[in-house]
């Protein structure tokens, strides 16, 4: 009988946020008989997801945070040892960015035969010198020791591979579980959704603008903002200065996406830039027009996505979701058959046959 396929799954850590999302809800629907898969995280702390891998049998080894060059040494020499150690690994599958290289450089040393790079980001932010050619070494390494190049979309895979290397590469859709959402027929109202961490990306405070301009028109407007991160202390501030205590409500971190998505009309999210956000695809899926910046990804649009330039103001941004909302602008509609493409079971398959290849 022919041994499982030894899976090492290596990511910044289990937070709750749209790549672990990804792995974790990947990991779920891959053939268990077939397959064995184990996490390396980048941390020294517990994480918000470990207490569910670890319930499920997969075993979790952690390196160190990366807070300096010394730890990223050491979270290198450290993921050599736990190859060697524990392995041997058919597969190493990195889903971090540009260190995804140096990582599967170690997986290499250590003579694991399958090598994945996973992009699941992209920026069009302009960069000084020092990170562009950072950036550039990162992605010698990258196109050197993967030999597989995955990402959630073009975008993603163009900026993490290069334009040319970017032709070799393959875009594997954000899968969810088309199960959990629904389009239902929703009450009239002005209540908003955004999903996502408070950092810098996401650009929280022009969303919190962007809020506040909406009052304006409306004034019974209401934000849900599902998440937590660095930026919340800032926001927290921004909302009372703007006196929307009473507009918008933060949630924190929540697993009931799929229920929260019942209640709200739209969803909104301004973000600077992103590789193929999850939340997205579930608020798409669950019938929610969204008024997203145009830093996202065109594949991102399942029908029901509104551009809007990141180059305008909030208050232009809330004249154009006002339009929307009175009818003035054309109605968006689900497009069934791509939605389709982001079904979890879809996705997952075409991640089994690459672990699987001989």
């Amino acid at each position: 009988m022919r041994q499982k396929v030894r899976v090492l799954q290596i990511l910044h850590g289990l937070a709750p946020a749209g790549t672990e999302a990804f792995v974790l809800n990947t990991v779920e629907h891959l053939d268990k008989d077939k397959l064995e898969v184990s996490y390396l995280i980048a941390v020294n702390d517990r994480q918000y997801h470990q207490d569910h891998v670890e319930s499920l049998g997969h075993k979790v080894y952690m390196t160190c945070d990366l807070n300096g060059i010394v730890k990223l040494f050491k979270h290198f020499y450290l993921l050599y040892k736990t190859l060697k150690k524990f392995g041997p690994f058919d597969v190493c599958h990195s889903h971090m960015d540009f260190l995804n290289g140096l990582n599967l450089f170690v997986a290499y040393l250590a003579k694991v035969k399958i090598r994945v790079s996973h992009s699941h980001n992209s920026a069009k932010i302009e960069d000084n010198l020092l990170v562009k050619y950072y950036r550039k070494t990162m992605r010698l390494f990258i196109n050197t020791f993967a030999n597989v190049k995955l990402g959630c979309s073009h975008d993603a895979n163009e900026f993490l591979y290069g334009i040319k290397a970017c032709e070799k590469s393959q875009v594997i859709y954000n899968g969810i579980d088309l199960n959990n959402f629904k389009v239902l027929e929703r009450k009239p109202n002005l209540n908003f959704i955004t999903v996502g961490r408070m950092v810098r990306q996401k650009n929280c405070l022009f969303l919190v603008n962007v809020i506040a301009e909406l009052k304006k028109i409306y004034p019974l407007v209401k934000l849900s903002w599902v998440g937590d991160g660095s930026d919340r202390i800032s926001i927290e501030k921004k909302i009372r200065e703007l006196g929307l205590c009473k507009n918008i409500e933060l949630l924190g971190v929540r697993k009931d996406i799929p229920q929260l998505l019942v209640t709200p009309n739209y969803f909104l999210m301004p973000s600077l830039y992103e590789g193929l956000p999850f939340a997205l695809v579930e608020a798409q899926a669950a019938g929610l027009p969204c008024f997203i910046s145009d830093g996202v990804p065109k594949q991102a649009n399942i029908g029901l996505c509104m551009f809007i330039p990141l180059a305008l103001s909030a208050e232009e941004w809330a004249k154009k979701i006002a339009n929307y909302i009175e009818g003035s602008t054309k109605r968006m509609k689900l497009d069934k058959e791509a939605l389709g493409k982001f079904d979890i079971k879809t996705s997952s398959k075409v991640v089994e046959q690459i672990y699987l290849q001989n």
